[in-house]
């Protein structure tokens, strides 16, 4: 990423926040931090930073419930 697109990492975090916490992903409190920093306008170094431990783990559980779902499909 090489600027920040504040109103769309708002609008996805805000998403994420419910969807996330309904799957039980363990990085709410960053996403919505990573929420009101968008809101807020912080420096594109701190969103990104915070972005760089967000993803991972989103990813990481994206896998994880695909694995699931899989298996869920194969009954």
């Amino acid at each position: 990423m090489t600027t920040v697109d504040y109103d769309a990492v708002r609008s996805i975090c805000h998403f994420l926040k419910s969807s996330l916490g309904l799957m039980g992903v363990g990085c709410l409190d960053e996403i919505a931090a990573l929420e009101k920093q968008a809101q807020n306008n912080e420096p594109e170094a701190v969103i990104k930073e915070r972005l760089n431990y967000v993803v991972p783990i989103c990813k990481a559980s994206i896998i994880e419930y695909k694995l699931i779902l899989d298996r869920l499909e194969a009954l």
